[in-house]
């Protein structure tokens, strides 16, 4: 501050003492009074605009501010406050023009810096403002704005390891910050260190409790390691005070498709469905991500809409740092080997990696060059490593923010890039939208359009993929003549398993489903349980992952009259292992809202039919192009009732049961659905047809592979 007479001082001390003894009313009424008793000193319109900016009353805070540098010129306290004001309200570019002015009077002053740098921010001058935060921390490598701010371009930027350090280092220093507590667990969240990320939630909430960033991740923390309760004891009160709150409204419907309440569900889905509408509307991104809406909804535009905005959205962030790749077209023929890249965040024990690993193995390496690209930031377990040394070039890319990935992607001259991942979780989309490679598939990971203008086809089948769905895809789709879905030889188990090692009643007749609680719904579970009804001497066999879940589900079965010990619940077990324990059930029921997809290959293989009904999109559809490529048509019902009939009727006719196993057996020797390397080479074919085209200068189109 300047220098002022001393009683002035002493006035102005009484205030600060107030302001650190945590007293902001008293503070903010004794600054009013100094400004009268001393209307011309800067100092005290200065401790008033701090005053006022504590307060939460930006326009006040800023026409103090203004007067005290009237009075006392442009100090840099006075400055970086008007700074941060002009940021706050949404002025950036004013800010910058401020800054960079008084940062010419007072080039060592740090705090200018850290606030030039958060307008660049603000104004998406992303390199600029690193810049920035760099050379406040060469300058004091303890300033902890400094390292907040560089930790949260580093987020934008999909740098979370980065950010998380540079967090931790903050907080290290000030960790009376709330806000930094929210951001780290946010960079956590991304990671996949859901543990981790909830702990830093909590620090915020006991700091500020309701903090908005901090209850919905901490709800979606929560939910995503199957704390469901807890994340219900923050989201819910949190909802009921901001409805208008669209990701939290969303992060709670989330969690109770996922923990199975479902009239809680149905009640918040309209609510939700609105939100939805009303952004889109508006040219906003949805609250709600693509993944969920097509759990929710088989609605082919919707689901197309939704994921268009995301996509978009994801495009835009990822150019705003970096440019995308230009493709010359080859010029004549090559003779060299097509490379073809894998992008996923699930190169570990998924169902993406356990159906692809021998795809993986089986390419013709004579042919093609095969690179896998890796953005799990997962330890590599047996699926990673077969993976990985079955790639010509193998490399983890989870570190890297979208601009370094894509070069990655690039000097490995990628021709083809498959994206394995699309809209789920730790998807690197990012890297997709800055065409790091002429020709870019989605296939697998996420069953539905991308909505993306950077992906040029994704592959399905006529049967997931009906020629009236064809107009709801943005991108050319290939269909492939027989199922979508590659499928691995099973691996080998460790051990047998009776009935009574996974408390499965001897003599009873075992439905079962492995399919995960979100794909079920309350008309189906009250569909189940009519089957129950109807054959007294069956039980249903479950994925049980949570002991609240289990018991739930239970209470509801007796509400329908059916007795809780008729459902028999399996925990997680290594694939090789289940796929052995399957064989011990009689009849695979499916989800019909959103199918097994790994799961009903599952069943299947191991020699359990399957009934399935189809609906109105991909997910819904993925079971019955299994029964349909395995010519059993027959199970495919029509509609619930249909369902239900086909599997009272085969649980009570032992004869029809025995054939259709038979059946099954027969159709798994003879179907080209196992046949890994025959699918391998028609997957190649692919690739080359798409190669082809782009070199012909020819667009992306849907093409039958017949």
């Amino acid at each position: 501050m300047q220098s002022a007479k001393p009683a002035t001082v002493d006035r102005l001390n009484q205030a600060l003492a107030l302001r650190h003894a945590g007293r902001s009313a008293d503070f903010l009424s004794r600054c009013r009074q100094l400004v009268e008793e001393v209307p011309e000193d800067g100092d005290a319109w200065f401790l008033m605009a701090v005053a006022e900016h504590e307060q939460g009353r930006p326009a006040q805070a800023e026409a103090a501010v203004t007067r005290a540098i009237r009075f006392n010129g442009h100090q840099p306290a006075y400055v970086n406050l008007l700074g941060i004001l002009l940021i706050d309200t949404g002025r950036p570019a004013e800010a910058e023009n401020v800054l960079r002015q008084a940062l010419q009077a007072a080039p060592d002053a740090v705090d200018l810096r850290c606030n030039l740098g958060r307008a660049l921010m603000h104004l998406r001058c992303l390199d600029d403002a690193e810049l920035c935060f760099k050379q406040v921390l060469a300058a004091d490598a303890r300033h902890t704005a400094g390292l907040a701010n560089l930790a949260l371009l580093n987020q934008s930027r999909g740098r979370p390891a980065e950010a998380v350090d540079l967090y931790r280092r903050a907080l290290e220093a000030d960790p009376n910050q709330p806000d930094w507590h929210a951001n780290l667990g946010a960079a956590l969240l991304s990671r996949g260190d859901t543990e981790v990320a909830a702990d830093a939630f909590r620090r915020a909430l006991a700091l500020t409790p309701g903090h908005p960033v901090a209850t919905k991740g901490l709800g979606v923390a929560c939910s995503a390691k199957g704390g469901y309760d807890e994340a219900m004891q923050v989201l819910e009160p949190y909802v009921q005070s901001a409805p208008e709150d669209a990701e939290a409204v969303a992060a709670l419907a989330q969690v109770y498709q996922h923990s199975g309440r479902w009239q809680a569900y149905a009640a918040i889905l309209p609510h939700l469905a609105r939100q939805t509408e009303q952004a889109l509307a508006n040219g906003q991104t949805p609250a709600e991500q693509p993944l969920f809406n097509i759990s929710r909804t088989a609605d082919p535009a919707l689901n197309l809409a939704v994921a268009q905005a995301w996509s978009r959205q994801i495009a835009r962030r990822a150019r705003k740092s970096a440019l995308p790749f230009t493709h010359q077209r080859p010029f004549g023929p090559s003779d060299s080997r097509l490379t073809i890249g894998y992008l996923s965040a699930d190169f570990r024990s998924h169902a993406v990696a356990h159906q692809l690993v021998s795809v993986f193995e089986l390419h013709d390496r004579s042919r093609f060059r095969i690179c896998g690209f890796s953005a799990g930031n997962d330890a590599l377990d047996d699926y990673g490593r077969r993976i990985a040394a079955a790639c010509d070039h193998f490399q983890e890319i989870a570190h890297l923010d979208a601009g370094d990935g894509a070069r990655a992607v690039r000097q490995q001259a990628v021709d083809v890039l498959v994206d394995l991942t699309g809209h789920t979780d730790r998807n690197r989309l990012d890297i997709c939208a800055l065409r790091p490679a002429p020709v870019q598939i989605g296939y697998l990971g996420f069953l539905a359009s991308s909505g993306a203008d950077f992906i040029d086809y994704m592959i399905g089948d006529p049967v997931v993929i009906p020629d009236d769905h064809l107009p709801h895809y943005s991108e050319g789709v290939i269909r492939l003549a027989g199922c979508y879905q590659a499928i691995s030889p099973a691996p080998k188990a460790s051990r047998s398993f009776t009935r009574h090692h996974v408390d499965l009643p001897p003599d009873a007749f075992v439905f079962c489903c492995f399919n995960q609680l979100y794909k079920i719904d309350d008309d189906l579970f009250r569909c189940w349980m009519a089957i129950l009804r109807r054959v007294p001497q069956s039980v249903l066999w479950l994925y049980g992952p949570e002991a609240d879940i289990e018991r739930r589900l239970r209470q509801a079965a007796a509400t329908l009259g059916v007795r809780p010990d008729r459902l028999v619940f399996g925990k997680k077990l290594p694939l090789a292992d289940h796929l052995v324990r399957l064989r011990l059930a009689d009849l695979a029921l499916d989800t019909p809202r959103y199918n097994g997809g790994a799961t009903t290959a599952n069943a299947l293989t191991a020699g359990v039919p399957l009934i399935t009904v189809p609906g109105g999109h991909f997910v819904s559809r993925m079971s019955a192009s299994h029964l349909i490529a395995l010519g059993l048509e027959s199970l495919v019902a029509k509609d619930l009732d249909h369902y239900a009939g086909l599997a009272v009727d085969l649980a009570q006719s032992p004869e029809r049961l025995a054939a259709v196993r038979q059946a099954l057996r027969h159709a798994l020797a003879q179907s080209p659905l196992l046949d890994t390397a025959a699918f391998v080479r028609n997957l190649e074919q692919v690739y080359q047809a798409v190669w082809q085209r782009h070199c012909a200068g020819r667009p992306a189109e849907h093409i039958n592979m017949v």
